[in-house]
């Protein structure tokens, strides 16, 4: 089941004292209208019942999903080490990662249901925000990139973030995927330690280096 507790907040507009709902585990099998508040956006939002102000507030979290075999400690603005140790034998079935930022979080959800390696994807994004892969009408230098979803055949959706917030689509082919996807598999600065491991744009740029 899920964990939840309530922390004290003060608004910055009114300076009202009210209480904020933080969920220190979200289990997905177990409370799928909780995920959908997660995944809907909602669930990070504080609104002040004094001045009626909203606020995103996102708080550290664990994330379970054992119908999909993976666990993701959620950190909102920076890493803070491992929730678990990371030899605990009742994670070794699980697919673990930390994740910071809440988009971040997201993509990681929406990658994982659908049964895809973000070693790849993350290859992928890579490729493509390095100008190796472009992406016809879409600038993507220096843009924020994320995973979106799989199609029903199987093309994989992604978004990009401008500098001024605007937000532009495309599709690639899984056979894009499974090439990055082998990459993955048979190179062996790519493989995964033990523990929560943050499995991103920065890890595999500093991997590419070596």
């Amino acid at each position: 089941m899920s964990s939840c507790r309530y922390r004290s907040v003060t608004c910055p507009n009114c300076q009202h004292q009210g209480q904020l709902e933080v969920w220190d585990t979200i289990n997905a099998d177990a409370d799928p209208v909780l995920k959908k508040k997660l995944l809907d956006e909602f669930l990070f939002h504080w609104t002040c019942p004094n001045c009626k102000r909203t606020y995103f507030a996102p708080w550290e979290t664990i994330y379970q999903d054992k119908t999909n075999k993976f666990v993701l400690s959620f950190h909102p603005f920076e890493e803070k080490g491992e929730p678990f140790n990371p030899a605990d034998p009742s994670l070794r079935r699980f697919t673990c990662r930390s994740v910071t930022g809440f988009y971040r979080l997201k993509e990681k959800i929406y990658l994982f249901e659908s049964g895809l390696s973000d070693v790849a994807i993350e290859l992928m994004k890579y490729y493509i925000l390095n100008g190796h892969i472009k992406i016809e009408g879409i600038d993507t230098s220096g843009r924020e990139l994320y995973f979106s979803d799989q199609g029903k055949d199987e093309s994989l959706g992604f978004y990009v973030v401008g500098q001024h917030r605007d937000v532009s689509t495309f599709r690639l082919p899984p056979s894009l995927y499974h090439q990055f996807l082998e990459m993955a598999d048979s190179d062996g600065r790519f493989t995964i330690k033990e523990g929560f491991v943050s499995i991103d744009y920065h890890w595999v740029n500093a991997l590419m280096r070596r």
